[in-house]
């Protein structure tokens, strides 16, 4: 779970306006913690959130729960990286346009390299062909 959750510290510090220091390390405590007791993402409530925000700022949570059950989601986490080499729909389609582009290229060159050798097979041949003549 740890790893895709640490990318949203940023996401925390904006939603809740929490010091950038402060999201870093209630996103590493609510990590080490849903870690240390087998939880995965479904299991991650705002009981749980709660707990662990007042645990670390030393307040209790009153915010809208909304955004960090939109982060928990999977398809937010992808659908958000919507940047070149990111996760979205758009950047992976732009990735695979480009892949294709280098796959037809790289055949068009094969393509080439193969008829240039074909060529100079056919030349290499004629020339013996008329050193055996002569």
């Amino acid at each position: 779970m740890g790893n895709w959750f640490y990318a949203d510290n940023v996401w925390i510090y904006r939603a809740y306006q929490i010091p950038f220091r402060k999201a870093h390390h209630l996103v590493a405590t609510l990590v080490k913690e849903a870690n240390r007791q087998n939880l995965n993402l479904k299991m991650l409530d705002q009981a749980f959130f709660s707990r662990i925000y007042e645990q670390v700022q030393g307040t209790p949570f009153t915010q809208d729960f909304t955004p960090i059950q939109e982060s928990l989601n999977p398809l937010n986490f992808v659908v958000k990286r919507d940047v070149d080499g990111g996760t979205s729909a758009r950047a992976m389609q732009k990735m695979i346009d480009l892949a294709q582009y280098h796959l037809e290229d790289s055949i068009a060159w094969l393509s080439s390299i193969i008829t240039q050798q074909q060529e100079a097979e056919m030349k290499r041949k004629s020339l013996i062909k008329t050193l055996l003549k002569a």
